[in-house]
Order: structure tokens, then C-alpha cells, then sequence
């Protein structure tokens, strides 16, 4: 069983407030956290940054933020370099692809770039509205090109497919092959983790979701809150991962957005009061929550990926 859990975060002093890039470690036995990296303050810029879905690329650890990739010492967590390109825009996730080649979302300008493990850029996707490539996008607010078409969040690796998932498009599809698409109906999926043959997703009204990829069919589709034994504890969720029979999702607090889609989704899904960031366990024998982890200090917290550590 899994011992720990890395967390990627974007951390605010106060609801509201600018987030800080942060990675944390959850020890599953004790609860306890403990802050592993953070994004110095002078490289917060205007609107804040977060961490986000991590990927260990050899022996370095790549974690996505806003504006660059930060590549770590796995085992220290200090960093090593930064990668950098005019094209990165509110980076969401990468993917190593193997072959020296990793995938990267960037989620702002809805481009998928291909770089080389030396962070040298090979391949350019657009999933969205077409983009000037020769822009510099670094400076721009992360919602400059919202509403999106696609807002591409996660890619995951099947059978030499490679499947972005769609928040914006409520799907998960096939980058080479359109015709392969899984579809949420009309609700908003992050993630898409695949374990033991079968790919993971949430959604942002508080779904598990679990897919059996080769046909595309539903074998579960829960609700966290109906996981609950009834006590009010649900917020925007994203962020899984899956060991046997256990289960652990990232839930953060309910934020105001200007679209409405995304803010109403997350309002509807919320069952009583706002919930401070938190990550729960769902043991799937028995079909409920058995443990809570909330995160300390952190009342404006956003949880964007976990990881098994």
C-alpha cells in the first residue's frame, strides 16, 4: 500500500489570494505534511503560480507551473534547472513519453508542445483556437484566451495512444486518432490515470469516474458525496490516485470564477459549507470515505495533482 502521496499545489495565505507554486509530501500512515519545495517569492508574479501534475522523467522530477517547467532532485526535491519557451502558457501537466521525449499541456493557449528531455521544443499541437507560434505568451494572464475550446489539463499514456483529457470539451481523446474519444457527458474531467487496465478521471462536480478503455465503457461513475456517510465535505475535485482497493482524490475549496459553467458545476456539486483543501480516501470494497487529510495553513489552497511517492 502506498505510503505517501505528492501533492502539487498552488498555496494562498487567505481565500482569494495569490497563489505560491508548492509541492508537499502526505504521509498516509501519520497524516502528517510536509512542505517538500515552493516557488520563491520573487518568481510569484501578478497573478500567482501553482504546481502542476508532476512526472518523473529519468532521475529528475519535472513539475509544471504557469510560466516554466522547474526540474528536481527526486530525492532532495532541490532544483537542477529551469526550461523555459516563449510558447509555455499555465502549464498543467507532463508526460514522459519515453525515447528522450516529453509531453507538456499547456493549458492557457490550449497548445500541446513536445520537447526533448534537454527541453529543446520538437512538436507543436494546437487543440483550440489557432495561436500565433512566433508570440511570446509567458506574460500574459492565464485566463487571456478563456473561454476555451478544449483547455487540454492532462495526457496519459495507453497502448501507444496518447489521450489528452479535456476539461472545456468534456472528453478524453486520442491526439492521433479523433475517432477514439471518451466522452463525460457534458461534465468537466481532470486527470486520467491508468492503473491495472483501467483509466481513472474526476470531474469537477465531484465524480469518480473509471473506464475501461479498449470498448470506452463506464465500469464505476461515483459521487464523492454519496461516499460520505453524509457529512458535507465536498469541493472542487481534481487530483487521483489509485493503489488496489483505495482511492485518493484532491478536493479544494470552491473558487469564484468568472465563467460560469466552471463556477456553477463546482456550486452544484458542493454539499453545505465550503471545505478547506483536503485530500480523501474512499476504500471502493466498501464503497465509502474512511480517512480526511486536510491541509494546514492553507485556507486558499488548490490541490492540482497527487502522485504516489
Amino acid at each position: 500500500m502506498a505510503e505517501r502521496l505528492l501533492v502539487s499545489l498552488g498555496v494562498s495565505a487567505r481565500p482569494g489570494g495569490l497563489l505560491r507554486a508548492e509541492l508537499r509530501l502526505l504521509d498516509l500512515g501519520s497524516g502528517a505534511w510536509s512542505p517538500v519545495w515552493s516557488m520563491s517569492p520573487v518568481s510569484l508574479a501578478i497573478q500567482g503560480d501553482h504546481a502542476g501534475v508532476t512526472a518523473l522523467v529519468g532521475e529528475e522530477l519535472w513539475v509544471p507551473t504557469r510560466r516554466a517547467i522547474v526540474v528536481l532532485d527526486p530525492c532532495t526535491f532541490r532544483v537542477i534547472r529551469h526550461i523555459d519557451h516563449p510558447l509555455f502558457h499555465d502549464l498543467h501537466s507532463v508526460t514522459d513519453l519515453g525515447a528522450g521525449e516529453v509531453l507538456v499541456t499547456s493549458t492557457g493557449n490550449e497548445l500541446l508542445l513536445t520537447l526533448t528531455t534537454e527541453g529543446d521544443l520538437r512538436d507543436v499541437m494546437t487543440l483550440g483556437e489557432p495561436r500565433d507560434l512566433d508570440r511570446d505568451y509567458r506574460g500574459l494572464p492565464y485566463d487571456e484566451f478563456k473561454p476555451h475550446r478544449v483547455h487540454p489539463n492532462h495526457v496519459t499514456l495507453w497502448q501507444g495512444r496518447r489521450l489528452v483529457t479535456g476539461l472545456r470539451s468534456a472528453t478524453c481523446t486520442d491526439l492521433d486518432d479523433r475517432s477514439y474519444q471518451i466522452s463525460f457527458g457534458g461534465r468537466m474531467p481532470h486527470d486520467g490515470r491508468l492503473r491495472e487496465g483501467s483509466l481513472w478521471f474526476t470531474t469537477t462536480c465531484g465524480s469518480l469516474v473509471q473506464i475501461e478503455p479498449s470498448r470506452r465503457t463506464v465500469v464505476l461513475d461515483l459521487r464523492i458525496v454519496d461516499l460520505s456517510g453524509g457529512e458535507k465535505l465536498l469541493g472542487f475535485c481534481r487530483g487521483i490516485e489509485i493503489e488496489e482497493d483505495r482511492i485518493w482524490v484532491g478536493l479544494s475549496r470552491v473558487r469564484w470564477s468568472r465563467w460560469r459553467s466552471v463556477a456553477g458545476d463546482a456550486w452544484r456539486a458542493l454539499a453545505g459549507r465550503p471545505t478547506p483543501a483536503r485530500v480523501v480516501e474512499i476504500d471502493l470494497s466498501r464503497r465509502c470515505v474512511v480517512r480526511t487529510f486536510d491541509l494546514p495553513d492553507a485556507g486558499g489552497a488548490d490541490i492540482y495533482g497527487l502522485t504516489r511517492w
